[in-house]
């Protein structure tokens, strides 16, 4: 097997045909978020670029001792940050922040241009933290 081509790259990227289940997940996803979002509390689509997708949602903790970024998959071309909320619960009852960031997709712009937002986003908190 050989690790280059076409074929390699539709089956180490191309999860949708991996698991035909996938739109089950999906589903699940979304429910899931909903109730998270419904059920705690949440500051939605802080906007952190000028993109249409460049957004973030943020569940904080009540006694905060740390922060998770999470970055949903997608490989820049699919999924949103509303469909992912659901990891927020477990993190925030310990204690863990959470944001969730949405990107904009490689349709509308660039991977680079949202990895550059989030460098500046975590030298932006830790010039925060340094100051306090």
């Amino acid at each position: 097997m050989t690790s280059s081509g076409t074929a390699f790259a539709e089956r180490e990227y191309n999860l949708r045909a991996a698991f035909p289940d996938h739109l089950q997940w999906f589903a699940r996803w979304a429910d899931d978020s909903e109730r998270s979002r419904a059920s705690m509390r949440v500051v939605r689509d802080v906007r952190y670029g000028q993109g249409p997708k460049q957004t973030v949602d943020l569940f904080p903790a009540q006694q905060p001792r740390g922060a998770l970024l999470f970055i949903h998959g997608g490989y820049w071309r699919a999924l949103d940050k509303d469909d992912h909320s659901f990891i927020a619960p477990s993190f925030v009852a310990e204690g863990i922040g959470v944001a969730v960031v949405n990107y904009d997709h490689i349709k509308t712009s660039a991977p680079c241009n949202s990895v550059k937002v989030y460098r500046h986003m975590a030298r932006a908190e830790n010039i925060k933290r340094c100051r306090r």
